[in-house]
């Protein structure tokens, strides 16, 4: 596979923006309930035939492809990256890779649109360019 981008600035998120983040996924009305299990994962249920996330939490100025691999084989039950904070970002490749293993890679903003999605449609879910 060659040397892997591993990104810039990967850091613990805050806890303000963790509890920011969970108001907001409680606010939409396919989440029923946000769980944290740890430090890094927080478990969302959905309504209905949506399927539940696992959303494994970092604060990286840019996410790249080899923190991506090091995250999804370190934890194998979740099925979403977040890029929590606002400003920060992946790579591209890193999210093409995630994809391969089944796991969605978003930024902040991606994550409140991508949550009206299932399946492949939330995996590869991007905001049109009016949503950003």
């Amino acid at each position: 596979m060659g040397e892997l981008y591993y990104g810039e600035g990967l850091k613990k998120p805050l806890a303000n923006g963790v509890d920011f983040l969970v108001k907001r996924l409680e606010s939409k009305p396919t989440v029923t309930k946000v769980t944290r299990l740890d430090y890094h994962i927080l478990e969302v249920e959905r309504t209905g035939t949506f399927s539940n996330l696992n959303i494994y939490l970092i604060d990286a100025y840019v996410l790249g492809e080899g923190a991506a691999l090091e995250i999804i084989e370190n934890n194998p039950k979740i099925n979403t990256i977040l890029v929590i904070s606002l400003w920060n970002q992946y790579a591209s490749k890193a999210k093409e890779l995630a994809k391969d293993y089944g796991v969605a890679i978003f930024t902040f903003n991606e994550l409140m649109g991508a949550v009206f999605y299932n399946g492949e449609s939330y995996i590869n879910y991007l905001p049109s360019a009016k949503d950003e």
